[in-house]
C-alpha cells in the first residue's frame, strides 16, 4: 500500500512538472506539501533584558528531487514567523531586547543515519532551536521536517490580521523559510507563506 501511495504521488508530481505548475521542482527549490504550526507568547510584553517565553513549533513535508547529503549539511533559517506583506510587521520572533538573530546557520549533530539531519543551536544560545529533517521516501524525494524553538521573544503582534470570510477566523499570512547546503550540491531552499490564525486573546497563533 505504501509503495502504491508513493507511485501515485510521484506520478502526480511528474504531471505537475510537465504542465508547468511546479516550475522550480527541477531546480534547487523544494515544494511544500504539508505544513502545520503553533506559536505562543506572541505580542506578550517583556521587560529590558528579559528572556522571552515564545514556544514555536512547525512541522510538515516537502518534495525535493535534487541531490542532498543531509548528514554533512548545514541549515540556515531565514524566516520563522514573518509577516512580509505590505504594511506587515516583519519577523515577529526575536531574542532578548528584540534583537534579531536571523538568518542563523545551524550545524548537524551525528545521528548515524544517512537520510536524516538534526540541527541544534549552541547550548547557551537563546532562543533554543532544534530542527530535524529526514528523507522519508527517498525514491519519491519526499522529506519531513520538524522545527522547535523555545525561549524566543515576540513583544509585537502582527499588523495584518483580518477576518477570513470562509471560516470567520482572524488570520494573517506568515512566511517560514530555510536553506540546506551540503557544500557539494546546489543549496536546497524552501519558503512557504501560510495563513496563520491570530488567536491573540491568548497571545497565540496557529496554522492548521
Amino acid at each position: 500500500m505504501l509503495r502504491s501511495h508513493v507511485r501515485r504521488l510521484s506520478a502526480t508530481l511528474g504531471l505537475l512538472v510537465a504542465s508547468g505548475m511546479l516550475p522550480n521542482l527541477v531546480q534547487a527549490q523544494a515544494v511544500i506539501t504539508k505544513f502545520n504550526g503553533t506559536a505562543t507568547d506572541i505580542g506578550l510584553p517583556r521587560g529590558p533584558g528579559q528572556v522571552g517565553g515564545v514556544e514555536f513549533r512547525v512541522h510538515g513535508s516537502f518534495v525535493y528531487t535534487g541531490s542532498l547529503n543531509l548528514p554533512t549539511s548545514t541549515a540556515t533559517v531565514h524566516d520563522l514567523l514573518a509577516e512580509l506583506g505590505p504594511g506587515g510587521r516583519g519577523e515577529l520572533i526575536k531574542m532578548t531586547d528584540e534583537v534579531s538573530f536571523l538568518p542563523i546557520t545551524l550545524s548537524p549533530r551525528a545521528t548515524g543515519k544517512t537520510n536524516e539531519a538534526v540541527y541544534d543551536s549552541p547550548k547557551q544560545f537563546r532562543p533554543q532551536i532544534r530542527f530535524q529533517v529526514n528523507k522519508r521516501y527517498p525514491a519519491a524525494g519526499i522529506y519531513e521536517f520538524a522545527f522547535r524553538l523555545d525561549r524566543g521573544l515576540a513583544r509585537k503582534q502582527p499588523l495584518l490580521c483580518a477576518i477570513d470570510p470562509q471560516d470567520r477566523r482572524s488570520k494573517t499570512w506568515m512566511t517560514f523559510s530555510f536553506e540546506i547546503n551540503d557544500g557539494v550540491n546546489p543549496p536546497m531552499t524552501l519558503s512557504t507563506t501560510q495563513p496563520w490564525e491570530c488567536a491573540l486573546g491568548g497571545f497565540q497563533m496557529r496554522r492548521k
